[in-house]
């Protein structure tokens, strides 16, 4: 990997200015590359030819002792504050790929993910992608089929358990030269977040929402006839006999409902290079931004309500993704938890009474809406909880008993039975390899999103179809981009700091 313009000949701002930008460009080539074979791996279950050489041309660049020592010699120094802020991204930028970018992490995590991917689960004698083991934890009425499906992850726990354990400690070691105690430390830092307050806003949350949480756990348990519930229970009582009527949300119908949505603001998702693809992939939904102009929409989907949450949360981040003009790429890549922030800001769309009435729901349906769509909500925040705060104490001893901790975080925080049976390297691992401490995004996505919608419903009523709160978002939100902290940008839009109380109003239905 060159440059026209070489680190010892950079003095002052326009040089840096000018390494910068031909440094950016080559990062984006070799971004696109890698997702583009990505996309290909997604389709074939095979690691295309060249991926190893594009994680490797990435590799190199992200850890050029050279350039790291130049940027950072400007850290603090820059007078202009759109090229300080770059050496700011960069710098923790440079910092995280002391990780991603070491041999012995890509190694484990391109090993450890290929199985992942490959991987067919038993479930009594059906060969299963995971896609369809999850489908049987929301939705099959019998409770030793939903126990079997639960326990076909054990085997491909197993098989992963020890290589896991040790990406976990060869993470942590890099970490703590970098004067981290543990890479979950070092991963929130980047996010802008600390590990203490992060878990202090799961708890609060968790807290907060805990009697409403329970009233519909155990309702569903009541109307199943369950004397205990176990987790196998969890996503079947919460997500697959309540929630909306199924019938309004068909598969088939949401590639149409994203062109809808999109028509009622003036967009053509098309025209904006945002494209949806229907693909087994290890997660419900995925973005990916190949291009400013060429946005790829991955699903695992199929027929209801939380389904459809899913593919208008990706269409976020595919929207993010096109409307976002900081003037540099580097200032494009903004923090995960951000990111998952302006995601759910389009997957409310969903809950939106009007939009419900629009797709066909009845008066009286609409009405029980916000009640009918709250187990699948818990089932999603909480599980994700349980992930995050599993992920946490795993990075903190990964020779404990991650089996009974896990076991453990799970019976406290979804209010099940503890069961040990080996899943934590399997059904949520594709997170922990390939996106590590990402689990309390998701959560706290939710916390932002409800937070900017209590603003936008202050400043402009209805939001589903209103072109001037699309228009707020993308000025505020989406168009700086990476410019601004998203801290700042959360307060500057909303008047108020990052806080639970109005995700709290939302899950009491207060």
């Amino acid at each position: 990997m060159t440059t026209k313009l070489h680190p010892q000949t950079v003095v002052d701002e326009p040089s840096l200015l000018s390494f910068l930008n031909e440094l950016e460009e080559q990062l984006q080539a070799i971004s696109c590359t890698l997702s583009e074979l990505a996309f290909v791996q997604y389709q074939t279950k095979r690691r295309p030819e060249g991926m190893a050489e594009a994680e490797g041309a990435q590799a190199a660049l992200m850890s050029n002792p050279d350039y790291q020592e130049m940027i950072g010699r400007f850290a603090g120094k820059v007078d202009d504050p759109v090229l300080s802020r770059r050496v700011e991204v960069w710098l923790r930028a440079f910092r995280g790929a002391r990780v991603t970018a070491n041999p012995d992490v890509r190694a484990l995590v391109n090993e450890i993910s290929d199985a992942i991917v490959a991987h067919r689960y038993d479930v009594q004698g059906d060969e299963l992608d995971l896609g369809g083991v999850r489908f049987l934890l929301r939705t099959e009425p019998s409770r030793e089929r939903r126990r079997a499906a639960w326990l076909a992850f054990a085997p491909l726990s197993r098989r992963l358990d020890a290589r896991t354990r040790e990406l976990f400690r060869l993470r942590n070691s890099i970490a703590q030269v970098e004067g981290f105690e543990t890479y979950a430390h070092m991963q929130m830092e980047a996010q802008g977040l600390t590990l203490p307050q992060v878990k202090a806003i799961l708890e609060e949350l968790s807290t907060a929402s805990e009697p409403a949480y329970r009233e519909v756990l155990e309702e569903g348990a009541g109307k199943q006839k369950l004397s205990s519930i176990q987790p196998w229970d969890i996503k079947f009582l919460l997500d697959g006999v309540g929630g909306l009527p199924a019938r309004y949300f068909p598969r088939s119908g949401i590639i149409g409902r994203l062109d809808e949505w999109a028509g009622h603001h003036g967009l053509d998702l098309k025209e904006l290079g945002i494209s949806v693809h229907m693909l087994d992939i290890p997660y419900n939904g995925l973005c990916m931004g190949i291009t400013p102009r060429d946005i790829r929409i991955l699903g695992n989907w199929a027929d209801g309500h939380n389904y459809y949450k899913t593919a208008f949360h990706e269409l976020g981040h595919a929207l993010h993704n096109a409307f976002s003009d900081p003037g540099s790429y580097i200032l494009r890549r903004e923090p995960s938890v951000f990111s998952e922030a302006m995601a759910e800001l389009i997957g409310y769309t969903v809950q939106d009474p009007a939009w419900l009435s629009h797709v066909g729901l009845s008066a009286s349906e609409v009405a029980s809406a916000a009640t009918q769509a709250m187990g699948p909500w818990f089932a999603y925040l909480r599980q994700r909880t349980a992930h995050a705060l599993f992920e946490y104490e795993a990075y903190a001893n990964p020779d404990a008993d991650l089996d009974v901790l896990n076991a453990g975080i799970e019976a406290r925080v979804l209010g099940c039975h503890f069961d040990e049976s080996p899943r934590w390297a399997a059904e949520p691992n594709a997170w922990y390899t390939r996106y590590p401490v990402y689990w309390q995004n998701y959560v706290l996505a939710d916390v932002v999103a409800s937070q900017i919608h209590h603003d936008l419903r202050r400043r402009f009523g209805a939001v589903w179809r209103s072109n001037n709160a699309l228009e707020h978002v993308r000025q505020h939100y989406w168009a700086p981009g990476g410019s601004l902290d998203w801290q700042e940008k959360l307060l500057r839009g909303t008047g108020e700091p990052l806080g639970t109380k109005a995700l709290v109003a939302d899950l009491s239905n207060a």
